[in-house]
């Protein structure tokens, strides 16, 4: 499954980027940065 592979590997690059301690909102957050844009 390639998009398992995609989102692992994002989780991994949100924990090495500090945030941890997040759930899964905290993707969303990531996402955001990587790509400066903002949801919210």
């Amino acid at each position: 499954l390639p998009i398992t592979k995609l989102i692992h590997k994002l989780f991994d690059d949100m924990v090495n980027s500090g945030k941890e301690d997040m759930d899964h909102s905290g993707l969303l957050i990531h996402l955001e940065e990587l790509n400066n844009i903002s949801f919210s």
